[in-house]
């Protein structure tokens, strides 16, 4: 099943309590993924580790997922697993880029 945000109950420091299209309400503690994301220079999610600006967060009502104004959004499945407290994931946007890489590698491996 997809599991879509459907609202922002609250929003404090690294934390966002979110309701989902099951009717569940989680609890969703980012400040460990928020930390390991922004190892990079350049990382936008840096910002997001500001906690008035991550209480800026909005829901994106066409998409049912969570963004903020500098770019950075995370797919409701993401908000989900951390909430249910999986752990090991990544923003799609990141994820996708891994894959693109990792693939990339093994096509020039496999001309090599």
């Amino acid at each position: 099943m997809i599991r879509l945000v459907k609202e922002i109950k609250n929003a404090s420091a690294y934390c966002l309590t979110l309701q989902f299209n099951t009717g569940e309400v989680l609890r969703v503690d980012l400040e460990a993924k928020l930390k390991e994301w922004s190892k990079s220079p350049e990382s936008k999610f840096k910002q997001l580790l500001d906690p008035d600006y991550f209480c800026t967060a909005k829901l994106d009502k066409e998409s049912e997922t969570i963004f903020w104004d500098n770019g950075i959004d995370l797919c409701s499945d993401v908000l989900y697993s951390i909430g249910m407290g999986e752990s090991g994931l990544y923003p799609t946007h990141l994820s996708l880029k891994k894959s693109f890489s990792n693939m990339e590698q093994i096509l020039s491996s496999a001309d090599g």
